[in-house]
């Protein structure tokens, strides 16, 4: 059983939880053409913005993006009133949910061993961004709990030293450039296949980007966080500073 929650320091049943869930969605009638555009307001103002920072994003990426970002500030909103962690963060959409889980776990809605048990599952349910050096710091401090061995979710992994693959857009490579981000994500394929689907622009849910590339590296078992199949996208997480051979 978790903690009370840290604003009301106590639990709720889960009848009271239900109705206080109910109160973050309230129902909206299709035919209520005003409050259906209430309610996508916000979101078409926030891709807008995300759009304008960044002028390569496709404005459908930037609409989901923003959609979820606002699930998440739900979330929020659902811990303080009293909804636990648990149940929260499956409201989260995939771009936000981890950087929710990470706030939750900073303001006391969960803790850190909570937030690393459920890491492998977090990250299969995500679309974080990789190059963030907070989740590297959760994949090496999880890897360090499960006695410095590759976490995995079925298969072990296949070798001591493994060909990995990258798909990105050329231009995301922020090395030198933005020392707020990792050189290169930490999220890398053995499948060569699922790396040019990313290319081509899987994690932004289009069909192609502007400047596809696939990045072929080297890595030792060793410095494996994850090795995750649940996905079928034989995904390895891997210390970014600890690879070679990268080729564009």
């Amino acid at each position: 059983m978790t903690d009370p929650t840290p604003a009301t320091g106590q639990r709720l049943s889960k009848e009271a939880e239900d109705a206080l869930l109910d109160t973050f969605f309230p129902p909206i009638p299709f035919d209520d053409k005003e409050a259906m555009r209430a309610r996508d307001e916000p979101v078409m103002k926030l891709a807008s913005e995300l759009c304008d920072k960044d002028a390569s994003l496709p404005y459908i990426s930037a609409f989901i993006m923003a959609g979820d970002i606002l699930t998440g500030e739900r979330s929020r909103k659902m811990v303080a009133a009293g909804v636990s962690y648990q149940r929260a963060v499956h409201f989260v959409g995939s771009y936000a949910r981890l950087d929710f889980a990470l706030w939750a776990q900073e303001h006391g809605f969960c803790t850190r061993e909570e937030l690393l048990d459920d890491l492998p599952d977090l990250w299969r349910g995500s679309d974080p961004d990789d190059m963030d050096p907070r989740f590297l710091t959760l994949w090496h401090e999880a890897w360090v709990r499960n006695r410095r061995k590759p976490i995995i979710d079925g298969r072990a992994v296949p070798g001591r030293v493994l060909t990995i693959y990258r798909g990105q857009d050329a231009e995301d490579d922020t090395f030198g450039r933005d020392p707020d981000r990792l050189p290169v994500g930490i999220a890398w394929s053995l499948d060569e296949k699922v790396a040019q689907k990313f290319a081509n622009g899987a994690a932004l849910r289009v069909s192609h980007r502007p400047n596809p590339v696939v990045y072929v590296a080297k890595v030792e078992r060793k410095n494996i966080y994850a090795y995750l199949t649940g996905r079928g996208e034989s995904e390895v997480v891997v210390n970014p500073f600890r690879i070679w051979s990268k080729d564009g």
